[in-house]
């Protein structure tokens, strides 16, 4: 598991050495060996036209275990409009919005309940192109700070706040040794 930021760094420099003086790197530039140390913490998605002509589709190519575990979900192969995030969507799809019609990395902290999961993470989205220089995919990776089951729509009280970054402490509620 990805911790301090170290998934949304990684994942920046990244992208950064890959660019070079281009605007972007390729989609076919990520090499998973390179990025390794990331893969549970790392999303790939796939950015298509949106059917009604005005902005994009966004559906989730690849996810990473450590995210599907965190969110208590199976992300790959669902679209943004089919994952339940929420009143955090439509900010969501702005990000990657950003991140597209600006062509650069976007940096965001998120703090949303999805299904039966509160979770908190630091995100870092990053655009990828095809060979003809448009943004086809982004990449983006996840810090988690907190991540546990809900209460009745509530989240628990944490007894461990020195672990709140422990799912499996937060899900199972066993005292710390």
């Amino acid at each position: 598991m990805a911790s301090d930021r170290m998934a949304t760094q990684a994942l920046l420099d990244w992208w950064h050495g890959k660019r070079g003086e281009r605007a972007m790197p390729s989609r076919t530039e990520l090499d998973p060996i390179e990025l390794k140390a990331i893969l549970p913490n790392l999303l790939l998605i796939d950015v298509a036209p949106a059917p009604s002509g005005s902005g994009h589709a966004f559906s989730c190519r690849l996810a990473g275990t450590e995210i599907d575990d965190r969110f208590g979900l199976r992300l790959t192969g669902l679209s943004l409009d089919q994952m339940p995030l929420g009143e955090a969507r439509s900010v969501i799809q702005q990000q990657y919005e950003t991140a597209i019609a600006e062509v650069r990395p976007v940096f965001c902290t998120h703090s949303l309940m999805m299904g039966d999961r509160y979770v908190e993470y630091d995100r870092m989205v990053v655009p990828l192109s095809d060979a003809a220089g448009q943004v086809t995919a982004l990449a983006a990776a996840l810090d988690f700070k907190c991540a546990y089951l809900l209460d009745n729509g509530q989240p628990p009280n944490c007894t461990h706040p020195d672990h709140c970054d422990r799912i499996d402490r937060c899900l199972s509620r066993t005292p710390l040794p």
